[in-house]
């Protein structure tokens, strides 16, 4: 068993005496009755004794590169040392002072027939309170570093030993290997009777995260308007309910949202409640957030510093002044830093670059940059985002939208949020994601009439220069890319397969012209004029296709 104990202490605790105090590396004093019985126990139980000797059989025996010799993998014999040594990094050097003490054992394997002196350069660390108590093998190590924590929560939750085993078959010319997990005979009981493998004391309480208006709801299929409505109503959540307490309660607003499951216990029906049983307690970890996730980003990291908000008004609130985002009240408690290195970047971009690279910098801020404050952005850098559509609208290349009033001022600016806009669109995010003012003219009409901009996106294509494309690949088809070829076309053009739709799939190895041949159908298509969704399902595979997107992104 693994058991990994959190000590309420504070950073004075982690000293040389204190450790000692609790920990020893070597043999004890028998003076007494109680230090023969212990000294009994450690001998027998505590002392790594397996490579003592010269041992080369051990399993503890290991080489570091096959030029080396083997030496313990565990490190011992270990060096004497006078005084215990805290590490940053790793465990503490326990204290394993030359004292004389020490007793003789005959070696293991290769070294058998050998005495061999045991002192306290072999003891493993214990404590002598466990190990007196139990009387049996007991490893105490103090884990006073987050490297020492990373280690043993993932040795706590590992799965069984796995090996891989090496079958030979003279049959079959390809060798075989086996994947097996072992199980021991104590663990195959312990599994069969389904006791708990791993626990957790005090327990872990999951916060949910979630805007105004988004939390899950849950209902069955087929409930009537009524039954959806009061499930609406009842929806209630850790974080909603958290709000509710506070807003009835005063005794709950000293404490952050990730601090309330210390003291509060939380009840699906009832919401929170004050714990009545005493020692009783939970940690809360709230669900994690990207900072490409915007706002819920930002109000995670404001219920990481705000005590006892009473409502998600309360919460964008600070020093009396309630902000229109999460993200504003972020930057007036100074948890985001400024846009400076953006504003440099436009900066000096404006000095050469036109109005479509700099919108699509701003595009590529939005998506994969970490933006503070987009809206300040855009009203500092419109002008030059928006220098070449002043010229566009006057030459009458685009067209005025209906709604648009004569002598109207800046529908340049306008249009160019529309143009953001359709750029957002190709990965799922609108300008309402970033707080950015919405166009006020209705473009999308002036376009195509009766068509979506979906649409339209797919009629841009040059059909003459997918025509040459087409031409290009095709003479260079081999003999079973051609007959695939007909097969599909059959299928499109000629209408071959009326009343089902067929499904076709290409079966092949890597580099034997499978996204090629997709590539000479879809050039063929759209020189006809026809709509083609290119959809791979990661995306490398859908940058290869002119045109091509993820599923997820398309569809």
């Amino acid at each position: 068993m693994h058991l990994l104990v959190f000590l309420e202490t504070d950073a004075t605790f982690l000293t040389a005496d204190n450790i000692d105090r609790l920990i020893s590396a070597e043999l004890p004093e028998e003076v007494t009755e109680q230090g023969q019985q212990l000294g009994i126990i450690i001998r027998g139980s505590m002392v790594h004794t397996q490579c003592a000797g010269g041992n080369k059989n051990a399993l503890c025996m290991k080489s570091p590169r096959p030029d080396q010799p083997q030496r313990c993998s565990k490190k011992y014999p270990r060096e004497f040392l006078e005084e215990t040594i805290v590490q940053a990094n790793g465990y503490p050097l326990y204290r394993q002072r030359d004292s004389g003490k020490s007793f003789t054992i005959i070696g293991r394997g290769t070294a058998a027939d050998i005495p061999v002196t045991i002192d306290n350069r072999y003891v493993v660390p214990y404590s002598p309170y466990l190990t007196g108590r139990y009387r049996a093998h007991v490893n105490v190590e103090i884990c006073g570093s987050i490297q020492a924590i990373k280690y043993i929560y993932k040795y706590k939750y590992k799965e069984n030993n796995q090996s891989a085993v090496q079958v030979l078959s003279e049959k079959d010319e390809v060798k075989r290997y086996l994947n097996g997990r072992y199980i021991g005979l104590t663990e195959a009981i312990w599994r069969l009777f389904e006791y708990k493998v791993h626990e957790e004391v005090p327990s872990v309480m999951h916060l949910s995260i979630h805007l105004p208006g988004e939390q899950a709801v849950y209902f069955p299929e087929g409930i009537d308007i009524q039954g959806l409505q009061d499930r609406l109503q009842n929806a209630h959540t850790t974080l909603t309910s958290f709000f509710d307490y506070n807003s009835n309660n005063l005794d709950g607003r000293q404490y952050l949202y990730q601090q309330f499951p210390c003291h509060y216990q939380f009840i699906t029906k009832k919401g929170w409640q004050k714990r009545v049983a005493q020692g009783r307690t939970a940690i809360g970890r709230m669900y994690s957030a990207s900072p490409f996730m915007g706002e819920k980003y930002n109000l995670r990291l404001l219920l990481t510093v705000v005590c006892g908000p009473q409502s998600f008004h309360h919460l964008r609130t600070v020093y009396e002044t309630r902000y229109s985002t999460f993200k504003r009240a972020c930057i007036a408690l100074g948890l985001l830093e400024n846009d400076g290195e953006w504003v440099a970047t436009f900066t000096e971009g404006s000095t050469f670059a036109s109005g479509y690279s700099l919108r699509q910098l701003f595009i590529t801020a939005l998506l994969y940059g970490t933006v503070v404050s987009p809206i300040d952005i855009w009203e500092q850098f419109k002008i030059p985002f928006c220098d070449d559509l002043p010229h566009r609208l006057a030459s009458g290349t685009v067209p005025l939208p209906p709604n648009a009033i004569d002598g109207m001022r800046d529908v340049q600016f306008d249009y160019g949020l529309y143009l953001i806009q359709q750029m957002l669109q190709e990965f799922n995010k609108t300008l309402n994601d970033y707080s950015l003012p919405l166009p006020v003219l209705n473009w999308s009409t002036s376009q195509a009439v009766g068509q979506n901009s979906l649409i339209q996106e797919e009629q841009l294509y040059d059909l003459e220069k997918q025509a040459l494309n087409h031409q290009d690949m095709f003479d260079v088809l081999n003999t079973e890319q051609l007959e695939c070829y007909h097969k599909i076309l059959q299928a499109v053009v000629d209408r071959r397969y009326e009343g089902r739709s067929p499904s076709f799939f290409l079966h092949g190895p890597a580099g034997t012209g499978k996204t090629f041949l997709y590539k000479c159908l879809c050039s063929f298509l759209r020189a006809k004029g026809q709509i083609v969704l290119c959809v791979a399902s990661s995306g490398i595979a859908a940058q290869l296709l002119l045109g091509g997107r993820t599923a997820h992104s398309r569809l």
